[in-house]
């Protein structure tokens, strides 16, 4: 705890310590529009980022067909499609990525730290609720580099990702889901989902899947960011991680 606090300002924000600063995210980073048609270098694509976690799972070595944006190691790559899958990683190396990855650069401290405030909850609902497009909703740069992020001195960075990281390394070695059996269909429904643990434990959820982009979830009167665990239609055709969505929203039930 701090001895001064203050009002951000800013709503998802709220108080902040008193020497730290609440700023617009165009101030401190720069958007990067670089592309990039390079062969044999790393790529990310959206399957590759596990939601919430700000994790990259194993690269494939698939090509893309299409042009991509190159990033540099220490990047931070935020999606603006469907942001409320909430998908966000600074890279150690060098590479390309699709084209729904925004590249942002040169910010002022520590990346890492950025891409945990990019992984806020509050902030990626502000963040979606400015979306269009109905079948593929998307964030706009405009919008989003005018979201304010608090910004505390380097030193205090570091100890926030430091202490992150070793929480996040923590809940890692609880979590092991082993296997994931389900029949989603792309019509809409209801559908079992049994996840089972290495150790041999298994739960089994509900997933609906609804014709509308965002439902309210009555049936199971959930209040945990119930827009983040369900599939509309489209999110079922499209989806390429579909394992990896549903594991993320098990750990996130508990």
């Amino acid at each position: 705890r701090y001895s001064e606090y203050k009002d951000s300002g800013v709503k998802w924000i709220g108080e902040i310590p008193g020497h730290w600063n609440a700023v617009s995210l165009k101030r401190v980073v720069k958007l990067i529009n670089e592309k990039s048609n390079e062969q044999n270098i790393p790529y990310i694509a959206l399957e590759n980022i596990e939601s919430f976690t700000g994790k990259i799972l194993p690269l494939n070595e698939i090509e893309p067909d299409s042009i991509c944006n190159k990033f540099k190691k220490d990047d931070v790559l935020f999606c603006k499609l469907r942001p409320y899958l909430t998908k966000c990683v600074s890279p150690s190396f060098d590479g390309k990525c699709t084209s729904e990855l925004l590249v942002l650069r040169n910010f002022n401290g520590v990346a890492n730290y950025l891409k945990y405030i990019l992984l806020s909850p509050k902030l990626v609902m502000d963040i979606n609720a400015s979306t269009y497009g109905a079948k593929m909703p998307r964030a706009n740069w405009n919008y989003i580099g005018l979201c304010h992020v608090p910004l505390p001195p380097l030193p205090e960075q570091e100890a926030i990702v430091t202490y992150l990281d070793t929480k996040v390394a923590k809940i890692d070695e609880y979590i092991s889901i082993a296997k994931i059996e389900y029949d989603l269909q792309e019509e809409p429904g209801d559908y079992p989902v049994t996840f089972s643990t290495a150790n041999g434990t298994s739960i089994e959820r509900t997933i609906y899947v609804k014709n509308q982009p965002f439902v309210k979830n009555e049936k199971a009167n959930e209040a945990i960011m119930a827009f983040n665990f369900f599939k509309t239609v489209d999110d079922i055709q499209e989806s390429q991680a579909l394992d990896t969505d549903l594991k993320t929203w098990a750990n996130a039930q508990g």
